[in-house]
């Protein structure tokens, strides 16, 4: 609403000119006057006011719609992440296993090479694949900490002791 107070007062006294004892005749040369006016404009349009809020209803359920789409898509990259990290989790304590394996087969080929037994081509193989399990052992500790900034990036926790060396 639109409210206003108006006010204005008027003293006017001439010396020339003599105070005329009618209050009915007009004498501008002698005047005392005052008052005040108040002014209220109030648009009571209910149908707009109906549609606005109706409007406002509308775009409040959207952005709840879109706030709850925004909370799943989260949940699901979060699982999504820790799944990963669950899956690299075992796969490295493999990879891991492979390669202590490989390095016991290749220092057994390497003390059996002086006694005779053993082929060069055997150790090769041995050397062959105790480097290609401790790559494959690299690679998926590169892959796990990926993964796990990957989690640490969706959930926003302190995952620092999960990082492997």
């Amino acid at each position: 609403p639109n409210l206003a107070l108006i006010g204005f007062f008027i003293y006017n006294v001439a010396t020339s000119a003599e105070d005329n004892p009618d209050p009915f005749a007009s004498d501008p040369f002698n005047v005392f006057s005052y008052g005040a006016y108040l002014g209220l404009e109030w648009k009571l349009n209910f149908a707009q006011l109906t549609s606005r809020y109706r409007k406002s209803q509308a775009n409040y359920s959207k952005s709840r719609a879109q706030f709850e789409a925004v909370k799943l898509q989260v949940q699901m990259e979060i699982n999504e992440a820790y799944q990963l990290v669950q899956r690299y989790k075992k796969i490295l304590k493999a990879r891991k296993t492979a390669k202590r394996m490989g390095k016991q087969w290749m220092r057994s080929v390497t003390m059996n090479l002086s006694t005779g037994f053993i082929q060069s081509n055997d150790l090769l193989d041995s050397l062959r694949a105790y480097y290609s399990s401790d790559l494959n052992y690299q690679q998926t500790i590169y892959e796990y900490n990926k993964a796990v900034t990957t989690l640490w990036k969706a959930s926003g926790l302190d995952l620092s002791t999960l990082v492997e060396d």
